[in-house]
């Protein structure tokens, strides 16, 4: 059940979806309540036990907005990492062939080098897809 909305980068509480979750855990607990009192002590536990539930349920979309915002920003990086990369290598798709090969042929293979070189390939050859 969504206690919270999250649009355009805030959250609202949905308050009918907090007093229905606090009737929904407190629901035996107010069955046996014998007074008035006892009735809205045991409403207000709940109601602060879903309160809290839909601050949580905040922080976890504050949470993964972030999350969203960081990994958008690392794939941006790597796309113009492995743009710059093809473009020292002038575009050219053999070119980075040949170094891939010469990469992997080495005695000790730089794992990274091979990302980084496979990356710039996949790059120039979505372009030449694309026209």
């Amino acid at each position: 059940m969504l206690l919270t909305t999250s649009a355009d980068g805030c959250n609202a509480f949905n308050m009918s979806a907090i007093m229905r979750r606090a009737f929904q855990l407190g629901r035996f607990a107010l069955q046996i309540c014998r007074t008035a009192a006892d009735r809205n002590r045991q409403q207000s536990h709940w109601l602060r036990k879903a309160w809290a539930e839909a601050k949580s349920e905040a922080r976890e979309f504050a949470r993964n907005r972030d999350r969203d915002i960081e990994m958008r920003a690392t794939l941006a990086a790597s796309a113009r990492d492995s743009a710059a990369l093809a473009a020292s290598f002038g575009n050219d798709p053999t070119a980075i062939r040949n170094a891939l090969l010469h990469e992997t042929m080495r005695d000790r293979m730089n794992f990274a080098a091979v990302a980084r070189l496979e990356a710039a390939l996949v790059a120039i050859l979505a372009t030449q897809q694309l026209h």
